[in-house]
């Protein structure tokens, strides 16, 4: 198991998929705060044009958005899709070259290979994501200034922060899955962007049919992705973190059940 491990560690720390996510999200992560900051210059004056010339007038203050929105956008809506992306390469990858049954065939037994591939990709999920949190800040600090910056900013943050790792860490299982069964890359990236954007409407499906049946209970409270986007600074309660913790547990678990039971009884090519 060391031996796979610190294989794991080698490939990833080799992996350019790896690089290019992170390089990529930065890139994006400075587009959207310059888009903002010329958004917000536009919106300081408003020019009229009348017939002796132009008249420029103060634009009404509107609500702007702060460091902490940005972390909140950035953290909910953008890390899954590159932490998605990233794991289905780095999944996907060594079963198209044949690289697993070469592995397997040297007689380390299948979960093992799973877990250790597990481990890397979790391992890798966590650097970026708290990566695409520091990198946020940074670029908040620099386009938007230090205003507003408190202890009470960075407890928020931090309880924020760490409850979407949380919840980001079940979703990236879920993928590693969905790439261990699939074992292709278009496939995986493209499940798991379903699972993003249209997995909601099936748990909303099941709530129905139990809502029929007389059955109090909502599924689509425990979709890891639901958690993931209707996590906020402000609706962080006691209720809410124990559901959480309940709900990236489960999944956790299932996508590690799961993928341990396909390796040990799919053929591998």
């Amino acid at each position: 198991m060391y031996n796979l491990l610190n294989g794991e560690l080698f490939k990833l720390h080799k992996s350019r998929s790896f690089f290019i996510c992170c390089i990529a999200v930065i890139i994006f992560i400075i587009f959207m705060y310059s888009c903002l900051k010329l958004a917000d210059e536009q919106q300081k004056k408003e020019t009229t044009k009348a017939e002796t010339g132009v008249l420029v007038v103060e634009a009404e203050a509107e609500e702007t958005l702060e460091i902490i929105d940005m972390e909140e956008m950035m953290l909910s809506a953008v890390a899954g899709i590159f932490l998605s992306i990233f794991a289905s390469i780095y999944v996907t990858g060594e079963y198209g070259d044949g690289a697993i049954k070469n592995i397997i065939g040297k007689g380390f037994a299948r979960e093992k290979v799973f877990f250790a591939k597990y481990v890397a990709t979790i391992l890798a999920a966590v650097i970026m994501f708290l990566m695409i949190l520091l990198v946020t800040l940074l670029c908040g600090l620099l386009f938007m200034g230090t205003e507003g910056l408190n202890a009470e900013f960075v407890q928020s943050l931090c309880k924020y922060g760490g409850m979407q790792l949380l919840f980001e860490i079940a979703f990236v299982s879920l993928v590693i899955l969905v790439g261990e069964v699939s074992r292709s890359v278009g496939i995986s990236v493209s499940v798991s962007l379903g699972l993003i954007m249209l997995a909601q409407f099936i748990f909303i499906g099941f709530d129905a049919i139990l809502s029929f049946i007389n059955i109090d209970f909502k599924t689509s409270d425990y979709w890891i992705c639901n958690l993931i986007s209707g996590c906020s600074i402000s609706g962080i309660d006691h209720g809410f973190v124990m559901r959480g913790l309940a709900a990236t547990v489960f999944w956790i678990v299932a996508a590690l059940a799961a993928g341990v039971f396909h390796i040990k009884t799919a053929d591998v090519k």
